[in-house]
């Protein structure tokens, strides 16, 4: 017969799943703009963006624009976030 674990044991395996999550992102995060900043960009080498929904969201085109991506895609309903949001990276965080 197996022992039920009470509400402590479920809170504890969230706390952990919660944990193990921020974790990957985090590392996910640090991986991205580690690959960002080392490998070379410009014309005739590797161009690096995102698409998608993240691309249309000012928070990710902040962090894209810090990490020194100059490219994102969107649907064309967020296009005008997006550009303001990278205008104002821009202005807050000017790349030299």
């Amino acid at each position: 017969m197996r022992r039920q674990q009470g509400s402590r044991g479920g809170s504890r395996r969230w706390l952990v799943n919660l944990t193990l999550l921020l974790a990957t992102l985090l590392v996910c995060v640090l991986g991205l703009e580690l690959v960002c900043r080392l490998l070379p960009t410009g014309p005739d080498k590797t161009q690096l963006n995102i698409c998608g929904e993240h691309g249309g969201e000012p928070n990710s085109v902040e962090f894209c624009h810090l990490a020194g991506m100059n490219y994102v895609s969107c649907s064309p309903f967020r296009v005008p976030i997006a550009r303001l949001a990278a205008a104002q990276a821009q202005i807050n965080h000017p790349r030299t």
